[in-house]
């Protein structure tokens, strides 16, 4: 967890990573993008979790995109596309391990050692 602050970040620039990480994995296509206002609760419950959390030495439950997503979709009683949850996860410093048909696995960025 960062506890990053997402309502500092200005619309453009959320707008502008959305747009960046999309043409790095197209395979997430335009599903993933969101506007601002609809991004920042997701970002902010990545921000909150662990997706790599792993507590009884096995994959952690949000490890997958697909199960993350669902957890959100809970959490935030909200829906959440499986681009969403994919995009928002890069955009909060997690690395992609594979990018598949709008779900992927991630393992440990830059931050997870802070």
């Amino acid at each position: 967890m960062r506890n990053f602050n997402w309502d500092n970040v200005p619309d453009d620039e959320i707008q502008r990573q959305q747009a960046e990480i999309i043409a790095q994995y197209p395979s997430v296509t335009l599903h993933g993008s969101t506007t601002p206002v609809g991004m920042r609760p997701l970002l902010a419950w990545v921000d909150s979790v662990d997706l790599l959390k792993d507590d009884d030495r096995k994959l952690g439950a949000y490890n997958w995109s697909y199960t993350a997503k669902h957890i959100a979709e809970r959490d935030l009683k909200t829906y959440v596309s499986s681009g969403q949850l994919v995009v928002a996860a890069i955009m909060c410093g997690y690395v992609p391990n594979y990018v598949r048909q709008t779900n992927c696995d991630f393992k440990k960025g830059w931050w997870y050692e802070q």
